[in-house]
């Protein structure tokens, strides 16, 4: 009994015409591995070459073919067939996130849009002699406070607390 993986047999083949394998210059690190492929798919008469390499996978038909490693002698090229049905949930999830993202941001924005244009003035704090002291921002200086109270406390009809 012989146990391994299920086999898969796909409607089109693929054949190695080229294989590279670059290492940088004095190492045995390789710098770039790529196969170039005949993609055959006899059922729509497509007959095509393909250069599959590093970070740059084969998509077809489902499935995307990957350049995972090469033979130990530099002449053959292994490559990872996944199906992955799913590829798209991350493009979805982005959008997600951006959605909410914008969404918590409009929704402090507006209301303090709606609060900073509906009272211009209301920051402003006028003190015994007239003047006008305190930000835009609606930070008040001590000293604009101080004197607001001494209106308030000197003001007729009002009693000293």
């Amino acid at each position: 009994m012989l146990l391994r993986q299920e086999r898969f047999y796909l409607p089109f083949s693929l054949h190695l015409i080229d294989f590279r394998h670059d290492k940088y210059p004095g190492t045995d690190i390789p710098k770039n591995f790529s196969s170039r492929v005949r993609l055959q798919n006899v059922g729509n008469h497509e007959d095509r070459e393909v250069l599959i390499y590093m970070n740059n996978p084969l998509r077809y038909a489902g499935e995307t073919f990957y350049q995972a490693s090469f033979d130990a002698d530099d002449h053959g090229s292994v490559l990872q067939v996944v199906h992955n049905p799913t590829w798209l949930t991350p493009y979805f999830s982005c959008v997600l996130v951006a959605t909410g993202l914008l969404i918590q941001f409009l929704s402090h924005l507006i209301p303090f849009l709606k609060r900073r244009l509906a009272a211009p003035g209301s920051a402003d704090v006028s003190s015994a002699d007239g003047a006008v002291r305190g930000s835009a921002a609606g930070r008040r200086d001590p000293s604009s406070v101080t004197a607001l109270r001494r209106v308030d406390a000197g003001a007729p009809g009002r009693e000293k607390k």
